[in-house]
Order: C-alpha cells, then structure tokens, then sequence
C-alpha cells in the first residue's frame, strides 16, 4: 500500500472519532489556515518579489544589450512585467484567502481534500438551513452541530509543519534567485551597464557614454602628391589634416569582446586587430568633423566620453590672374595685330597644366600653355593671340578669353581654376564685304565716267591719247581692287577672270584705234568698254546679292545669341551682369551689320532696314525691362535673317517688316542672281578647260599603257637570268660595308647608306623593274660621293667606295640601254596602237581651240591663259601628228608638255592668289616669356612654308607624274606638307 494512501485512512480514523464537546467555527479554520499554513510564505513575499523583480530586470538588459528594435521591446515588456505582476498576485492571493471557504480549500492538499469537501458540505448544509424559513424537518442546531463537528476533525495540527515547510522555501527561492542575480551582475557589471546605457538610447547612440579605447596613438600620413612627413599625437586633441590624408588611430582594448568602430556623422570604420595585442582603425580624411570611438550594439552604439576635433583643409582651387582682366577689346581697332596674353596662376600643392579657353557661345577651344609636372606652385608665362587666328576670324559673336589652370588633387578629382575674362568683340559684321563693296563702286564708276569721256571725245590722234591717259587711271584703279584684300576679303576668282579678260579686250581695241584712228575703230573701243562697264556693274550686283545673304545668316547667329542673353535677364534672373554685357556686345555687333548692309544696297539696304527696325523694338523692350519681348523682337530678327530676301518677295517671316513666303528667288529676277553672266561664262570655261585637262590625261594613260605593255622586260629570253647575275654582283661588291650605321653622321652611317641603295638596286634588278633599278643606280652613286667626303675617316674606305662606285656605274649604264633598246622595240610593237590615239588627240587640240575662240567671243580670258592655251593647243597638234605617224616617245613628250600647260592654264585661270575668296590664313600665334618685350612678326612677309608647299605641290603633280595618279600623288603631297 502506497504512503499517500496510508495517511488517507488515518485522517479519516482521525475524522471518525468523536467530536469534542463543542467544536470550532469554519472562521476559526480559516483563520488557522491563513496564521499557520500561508502565514511563513506571507512573510517572504517582498523578498520574494524583489528577488524576481531582480531577476526580470537583469534577463532585460542583457536581452536590450542586442541593440535591436525587438530585442529593447521585449526587455520593456520584461521589466514591466516583473513590476505588475508580484502584486496584482499577491492582491488575488489575499482576497482569495480572506474568504473562509476558499482558505479552507487552500489547505485541501495538507489536510485531505476529501476531509475538506465534506467539511464544507456540512457548513453549506447548515448554512442552508438556517438561512431557509421552512427546515422541512431539519434542526438548524443539528445542521451546525455536525458541520463544526466537521470541522473539528480536520488535522489542523499539520497546518504549522507544513506553513513552516514552505516558509522554507519561499525563503530559498529567493536567495537562490538573489544569488543569480548578484552572480551575474558580478561576473560581468559592465554588460549589465551596457544593456541599461543602450536601454535607454534615443535616435540611436546611448546616453551614457563609456571608454573603450586606452592611451590612443593617432598618426596621420598625409597625400602622397603632397610629399610632407607624417605626423604622430597622443590621446584625444584637435587634429589638422590636408582632404585626402590617411590617419591612423592604435590603442589598447579596455572591454574585450566590444565591436569598436571610428566614426563621424556619417560613416564609420572598425577597429581591427593590430598583430601587437592592441587595435588600430585608419580614416581617410574627407570633411572636418569630430571622430569618436564607439561601441556598436545592434542599432544602438556607446561612445567614448572624449573625441578627437578633425579639421580637413580642402585642397583649395588654383587661382588664375589674367593680365588686364576683365576688360573688352574691339578687334576692329586692334592695330597690331595680336593680342598678349599674359597669366599667373598659383596652387596651393601643385600644378598639373594651364590653357587658354576661347568661347563663343556654345562654342569652345582650348588651347594648351603649359604642361606641368604637378611639383610647381606657380606658373607664370603667356601666349600671342593673333587677330588673324582662324578661331578669331570665324567668330561673329563676343569671344569670351581666359586661362584656366588644374591642380594635381587625386583626391577630389583635379579641380580647374578660371581667370576673369577678356572679351574680343569681332569687327562690324559685313564691314569688309561692304568696302570691298564701295572700292568696286568705284571703279564701276570710274568706268562710268571714262565711257562718257569715250562717247564724248574726238576719234582723231590727240582723243586716242587722251583716252589711253583716262583709261590707264580706271586700269590702275580696278588693278588695284583686284590685288587687294579688303581685311582679308579678295576678290572671287571669277570676277577677277572676267574683269582682267575684259580689260584686255579693252586694251587690244584702244591699240587699235591708236595705229587706225576713227569713228570705226572708236565704236570698237566704245563697245569693249560698254562690256567691260557692263561686267564690272554686273559683278557688282552679283557681290552685293551674295555677301547680302552671307551677312544675313552671321546676323541670324548673333541676333539668336541676343535673344538667349535676353532670355537669361528675364526672370529670374541669375547672372544678370555677364547677361547684360553679352546683350549690350550683340545689339552693338547687330548695329553695326544692319549699318554694312544699308551700304551694300539693294537687297542689303532691304536687310538692313529690317534689322534697324528691330533693334528699334528691341530699344523699346529694354527701355521697359520688358525682356521677354525684347527676346521675341531678336528671335524674330534671327528667324527672319535665316531666310535673306527681299521682303516684297515674300521670303521668310519675322522683323521689321519681312513677310512669309516661299524661301526660292521669283524666276526672271536679275537683282537676285547668286552669280553675274560674266561669272557664269567663267565657270563654263572653266568647267571645259577641267573636262579637257581629264580627257587628255586619259589620252596620255592610254599611250603610256601601249608602251608599258610593248616595253615588258619578260619577254626577252634569258634577261632574267643575266638581272639575277648583275644583282648578285652589287651584292657582292658591297658585302664588306657596314649593314647598320649608328646616330652620328660618320663614316660607318654613310657606308651603311651605300649599301642599303646598292642593295635596293639588286633587289630591282632581280625582279626586273629596270625603271627602279635605274633611280636606284643613281641614288647609290649619289651616297657613294656623300660617304667619300668622310672617307679619310676609315683607312681603306675611299678604295672600297671606288670598287663599289665602278659596280654601279657598270650596272647602271646595262640598264641604260637595256631601257633605250626596249623603248626602241616598244615603240615599233606599239606603232598601230599609238596611230587609233591619233584622232583623239586632235579632237582635244580642236576642242582646245574652240574653247580659247569661244572665250572671246563671250568671256575672253587674260593675256597669259590665252597664251597657255594657245600653246598647249599647238603641241597636242604636234602630239597628234607624231602618234599618226607611230612614232609613241616623241607624241608622249609632246603629250605631257601639253598636259603641263594645260594644267598650268586652269591653275591661272583659277587665280591661285584668289582661292577662297582671298580670306586669310591660319595665322600664327605662340607662347612668349611676358618679362621681356620682343617684337613679334607678323608673318605676312614670310613665305617659307608656302613656298615649299608648293614646290611640293608642283613637283610630285608635274609632267613626270602619271595622269591618272597626278591627282592621288597630290593629295599624298597635301598630307606630307599640311
């Protein structure tokens, strides 16, 4: 039988026995209960409270030390629990054991539960019955006397045994959870410190702050491109550092186990392990700030009560001062020409380059001053802006000049410093086309007044002389419109072509009136100056047409350039000054266009009167600040400039009175013609002088093809053979010479130099090209008379040379006639070939002559193309003949000088002096030392590379050059001389 059933049966023993005389009250029971069993327990509640509080609080640190949302939230709700709960139990506790029965019950595993329940039955039985008005045979008395009898049996004398017993407990449990806690915080205080600190943190960083890091070392390394020491510091001070430098903190770890970190306001770095027992952390220095060590938990960091001050000094931007800066220059009275430039810039480190920075608009050039190595601090120097600079020339709008110079920052990135700008305002716009304008004005009226004086004057001797006297004035004026260059502005070829044949028609008819005076021979002369009159007004119109349209569209840019500037001043307006300088420099260049084209009548006084009708607009506008039409009136002025023409055409809409319309000239509208008749009569001619020029030399091609074919060096047995044999001899006779010479010019590099062309002879030689072999031949003996004027520096030298000189000069001469024996032969197999290119050539020499005739009859072209013509004409007769007779060298001899002077007379007939309209060239510009005053050339009188380039030009496109490869020989020349 088990003990629980043993105690059982002697309760119930206990309870079966006979009730004492009077029995006890359950309030007595419950009494008893709450004083012996509970009372113990009762007595270490606060203790024991306390003990759990203790022990809810530590398990919530350590669980808020996580630094996380969830882990912070749940050490709250921990602590909050560990609060609340001990005595919302302990009220329910109290209420429950005030309450008789439920004390009672409480005791039910001490006293019996059995015993309990039929105590309390017997009380709720008398209870009932005293409390019923009808006992229905029941005695209230009796009811009571059995449930106290109930109660009497019950074992309350186990109530103090086991209220001690528990007393007991309780009392353990508490210190056990006393010692939990006192262990814990005494192992390890500081993460209990820790967890409360990070706890309580707000926006992330805690507020008790805490030491991490013992005896700090800080070194600082700075930029390497700035070439300084390091620098060392103990503990926390206020530290100085160049952007970009290293700095590295070490220390001792005084609470292990942390995640220490180095941070500012914006990023952080670890602390690792240095290999010596300590940590260290390196900071790459981009903005002042405080640095801290820290300790991260989670979300939530600890910092260290001290900080270091960091102050980053920013590689500062390089500082340019440009001479006279800012301040404008009119280009137009800029005398000399050029324009100093002249800078110093300074870095604070260093210096990487400096350049010259040309805008114009949208548009910019830069221009390199100096490469540095980065170690400089300042450079100073300057440059020669020409006037003439094509940069210069082209542009119609301000040109906004300035030096920029870059540092050498790694860092950052290099960083470029800019000068204060000097403005180039371009000349008037049209200034040159209208005086080249007026100086032809002049001489057409000078013609004017010269065919009066003719219509008017005697025809007899004394009237002839005095008209060669009037003439030779008009002669030397349109002579001299012709030479000259109106600011840079020549004369179209054309023209020049068509008024220089004019005038020798002019020339030809007053020779004749003076051997044959008369009305005849006036009215010739009359007519010839009527025409010459005639052209120069046509070419005038022509002029006027054209540079009216040229002008209109430079207007255009600089009208749109003027709108944006107004744009940038509405508002808001930002950059208002450099807005209102670029405006005022736009309205003064749109001024003095619409000025130029007024002079240039016509069409241009039409243009003109336009623009001046909207800058009076754009006055208005300003007058009022009312940017915004002023940017309307200017983009109207551009939008209508785009589309030059006459207004009662209808071409283009917009300013000043223009409507809209087709943008094409109404046909049969002379005043319109882009070109004059005696321009299109040049360009005709010209057009049939090249299609000449190219089938000749086609012509040309064929006969040297008929004679390369005949002349093929393969075709005769054995020739082979005896090459290989000769070359192997120039091989041999140059075998002991040097193969190499070195860079100085000695004996040895001129050997080498023989042997080399020697060698290429052989090599022709072998492969029968005699043509080569020949110009090889000649090549080697011209470097075996260089290399003997050094001879004396090598002893046995001069003898070899000589061996060598005699070899080639054998060879060469084989190869001499082996060529005149081949031509011979060449010629006899080509005869009947030669004879079909016969008729060809006359048609060419034919339609030459037709050209010159028909040039004078509508265009006569001048004195010295005529002769060319006329001569070419003859010897492609002459060419003709020799090719009907077969005889194929002498045609082909024939052929080429006509070829020669053909191309001669299309390259005068062009104007060389007159090629792009006469406008300048490049210009020549360069860097100077500002701390001397050196007078720098214009360049105007220097002629060097020019001539060169066209000795280049002439000699690789002459005669001796193949026709169908003169005109890839001469672009192959325009690279080499460019």
């Amino acid at each position: 039988m088990a003990a629980g059933d043993k105690d059982e049966k002697a309760r119930e023993r206990r309870s079966s026995a006979p009730p004492s005389s009077f029995g006890v009250s359950i309030e007595e029971v419950a009494t008893k209960v709450r004083d012996e069993l509970w009372g113990p327990v009762r007595s270490q509640r606060f203790q024991l409270a306390i003990a759990f509080l203790a022990t809810a609080l530590i398990g919530a640190i350590h669980a808020a030390r996580v630094g996380t949302l969830r882990a912070r939230v749940t050490a709250g709700v921990v602590v909050f629990l560990g609060l609340v709960v001990p005595p919302i139990v302990a009220r329910r506790g109290s209420k429950r054991l005030g309450r008789p029965a439920s004390a009672l019950r409480s005791a039910g595993p001490v006293l019996g539960p059995s015993a309990v329940e039929r105590a309390l039955s017997q009380q709720q039985l008398a209870d009932r019955v005293a409390a019923a008005r009808d006992h229905e045979g029941v005695s209230p008395a009796l009811a009571a006397l059995h449930a106290k009898r109930a109660l009497a049996r019950l074992p309350l004398s186990l109530l103090a045994a086991e209220g001690e017993r528990r007393g007991r407990i309780a009392s353990l449990a508490g210190f056990a959870l006393a010692i939990v806690v006192v262990t814990v915080v005494a192992l390890a205080p500081m993460r209990a410190l820790e967890g409360v600190d990070v706890a309580l943190a707000r926006s992330g960083v805690a507020p008790l702050p805490m030491t991490w890091i013992e005896d700090p070392e800080v070194t600082i390394h700075p930029p390497s491109y700035l070439h300084k020491p390091n620098s060392n510091h103990h503990g926390y001070k206020k530290l100085t550092a160049n952007r970009g430098a290293s700095i590295e903190i070490r220390g001792t770890i005084k609470h292990p186990g942390r995640r220490l970190l180095l941070a500012d306001d914006y990023h952080e770095v670890p602390f690792v392990d240095d290999g010596k027992g300590g940590v260290v952390a390196r900071w790459s220095v981009a903005v002042s700030g405080r640095l801290r060590v820290r300790a991260r938990f989670g979300e939530v960091v600890i910092e260290e009560p001290d900080w270091f001050d960091l102050t980053a000094i920013p590689d500062e931007v390089p500082t340019v001062e440009l001479e006279g800066a800012p301040m404008t220059i009119e280009l137009e009275k800029e005398s000399r020409g050029r324009i100093p430039i002249r800078y110093d810039a300074w870095d604070d480190h260093g210096l990487r380059e400096v350049h010259l920075v040309l805008r114009v608009g949208e548009k910019e050039e830069r221009r390199i001053l100096a490469k540095l190595d980065a170690e400089p601090k300042h450079d100073r120097g300057g440059y020669v802006l020409r006037t003439d600079d094509p940069f210069v020339r082209k542009a119609r709008t301000p040109i906004a000049v300035r030096v920029e110079a870059r540092d050498n920052d790694p860092i950052t990135g290099p960083k470029w410093g800019r000068s204060l700008e000097i403005t180039l305002v371009p000349p008037t716009i049209g200034g040159a086309e209208s005086r080249r304008y007026l100086a032809l004005k002049k001489v057409r009226d000078g013609l004017v007044d010269h065919l009066a004086e003719a219509l008017e004057g005697k025809s007899d001797a004394a009237g002839v002389a005095a008209l060669e006297k009037s003439f030779a004035v008009r002669k030397k004026e349109l002579d001299e419109f012709l030479a000259a260059e109106h600011d840079g502005l020549g004369v179209p070829w054309k023209v020049s072509l068509v008024l220089i044949g004019r005038t020798r028609k002019l020339d030809e008819a007053l020779a004749a009136e003076r051997k044959a005076p008369g009305e005849v021979a006036r009215k010739r002369t009359v007519a010839a100056l009527e025409t010459l009159t005639v052209r120069v007004d046509d070419a005038l119109r022509a002029l006027s047409n054209r540079d009216s349209k040229t002008i209109a569209k430079l207007v255009a840019e600089v009208a749109y350039d003027g709108a944006l500037a107004a744009a940038a001043l509405s508002p808001p307006a930002t950059a208002v000054q450099a807005a209102t300088m670029r405006l005022d420099v736009d309205l003064k260049a749109l001024e003095g266009a619409g000025t130029s084209l007024r002079t240039l009548e016509g069409l241009g006084d039409d243009l003109g009167e336009i623009v001046q009708n909207d800058l009076r607009r754009v006055a208005r506008a300003r007058e009022k600040k009312n940017w915004h039409h002023a940017y309307l009136a200017l983009a109207d002025l551009a939008a209508r400039m785009r589309e030059p023409y006459h207004s009662f055409e209808g071409g283009g809409g917009g300013g000043g009175g223009g409507g809209g319309g087709d943008s094409a000239s109404p046909p049969g509208d002379d005043s319109m013609e882009e070109e004059s008749q005696g321009e299109k009569q040049a360009g005709d001619q010209q057009k049939q002088l090249e299609e000449i020029v190219k089938e000749h030399g086609e012509s040309i091609g064929k006969v040297e093809d008929l004679l390369r074919a005949a002349e093929d060096p393969k075709q005769i047995e054995g020739l082979l053979e005896e090459a290989k044999k000769r070359a192997k001899a120039l091989r041999e006779v140059v075998a002991t010479l040097p193969k190499a010479g070195g860079l100085k010019k000695d004996i040895t590099s001129a050997e080498a130099s023989v042997r080399e062309k020697v060698e290429a002879m052989a090599e022709a030689l072998e492969k029968l090209q005699l043509g080569d072999a020949k110009e090889r031949g000649v090549s080697g003996r011209k470097a075996v008379d260089e290399a003997r004027d050094k001879a004396w520096m090598k002893p046995g030298s001069e003898q070899r040379l000589d061996d060598v000189d005699d070899e080639v000069k054998q060879q060469l001469a084989w190869v001499e006639k082996l060529l005149a024996e081949l031509r011979k032969k060449a010629a006899e197999k080509a005869k009947d070939g030669v004879k079909g290119v016969a008729p060809r050539e006359k048609g060419l020499a034919e339609k030459t002559g037709q050209l010159g005739d028909e040039a004078e009859k509508k265009s006569p072209l001048p004195e010295d193309v005529k002769s060319l013509l006329e001569k070419a004409q003859q010897k492609m007769k002459d060419a003709a003949e020799r090719l009907a007779e077969g005889e194929a060298d002498k045609a082909l001899e024939a052929q080429k000088e006509a070829q020669r002077l053909l191309e001669k007379a299309r390259d005068k007939s062009k104007g060389e002096a007159h090629e792009d309209d006469g406008k300048g060239g490049d210009g020549k510009q360069g860097a100077f030392n500002p701390d001397e005053k050196v007078p720098i050339d214009s360049g105007k009188d220097f002629k060097g590379p020019e001539a060169f380039r066209k000795r280049a030009l002439t000699g690789l496109g002459s005669g001796a050059t193949s026709p169908r490869l003169k005109d890839a020989v001469k672009r192959y020349a325009e690279g080499l001389v460019q």
